[in-house]
């Protein structure tokens, strides 16, 4: 029976019904050969390797009783090798493991085979994996596509190409980049309000309230004019008025009657108090 009639008869499978005493058989060199008969491996060509023909140094050879190649594919793609070591030691197994696939080649073959064809799969499941990777690669490979063209038009129209923007669009980008987690934004309303604003207070006082959510405190600052006054009152107003916690207003003792007013037409409920009071004993709080 020729070589190529043997591989024929048996399919290769790696659908079998192991149980695990058939596991615990797979002890001796005719076991594993029967099995991996029955997976389609040839196994008529069973040969005896020395420890030195495979890589092993001298002192890693002394430890080594049996060395045999059970099968092997037409493409040496897979070899199944059995080692059988004298006594089972760690610095045993770790030879074993280090052994370069190039050197499970008998010396008469090196001339025949190159050397990427050469490998050492240590299991039958470790050969698959790599089989089907194979597969799964070469079918990407085949379905991928050209994309170098696209890529370059894609990175001439980026900040990073040859496209100029000009001087609106860098400054229209800058203003996105700053404002955009506030667009769009509606800040919920905590109730009825006695504080009317002009939209760009508003924007104000919702921006506002975000950095006091997030810091518990913010600084308002703008040019005479503009409403800062407003914008401390619609604040007020959310804390004082509707959620009814206490507030203090400090301030130049000349504008204390202004705040007091203020505060009394939008019905905010806050204590007043003139910056000059501060230095002293603080008796005025209540």
């Amino acid at each position: 029976m020729t070589q190529e009639s043997r591989e024929l008869a048996v399919p290769q499978t790696t659908d079998l019904d192991l149980t695990a005493k058939g596991v615990t058989e797979l002890a001796s060199p005719d076991a594993i050969t029967a099995f991996l008969a029955k997976l389609g491996y040839d196994t008529a060509d069973r040969t005896s390797l020395s420890p030195e023909a495979v890589g092993l140094s001298e002192e890693s050879a002394s430890g080594i009783k049996r060395i045999e190649l059970l099968s092997e594919d037409p493409e040496k793609f897979l070899r199944v090798v059995f080692a059988q070591p004298k006594s089972l030691t760690a610095k045993a197994r770790n030879d074993l493991v280090r052994v370069d696939g190039d050197d499970f080649v008998a010396k008469d073959e090196q001339a025949d085979v190159a050397p990427g064809t050469r490998c050492f799969i240590k299991s039958e499941v470790g050969a698959r994996a790599i089989a089907d990777l194979m597969g799964w690669y070469e079918r990407q490979w085949s379905d991928s596509v050209d994309f170098k063209d696209n890529l370059i038009e894609l990175l001439d129209a980026s900040k990073f190409g040859t496209k100029e923007y000009t001087p609106y669009e860098v400054y229209t980008k800058a203003l996105y980049e700053y404002f955009k987690e506030e667009l769009g934004e509606n800040s919920p309303g905590l109730g009825r309000s006695a504080v009317d604003l002009a939209e760009f207070q508003d924007d104000a006082v919702k921006k506002a309230r975000r950095i006091l959510a997030r810091y518990d405190g913010v600084l308002i600052a703008d040019s005479v004019g503009l409403g800062k006054t407003w914008i401390g009152k619609k604040l007020l107003e959310d804390y004082a008025y509707h959620r009814r916690q206490k507030a203090v207003v400090v301030c130049p003792a000349s504008l204390r009657e202004m705040w007091q007013k203020e505060l009394a037409t939008a019905t905010i409920a806050a204590q007043v108090v003139g910056m000059e009071d501060l230095g002293r004993p603080a008796t005025f709080l209540k």
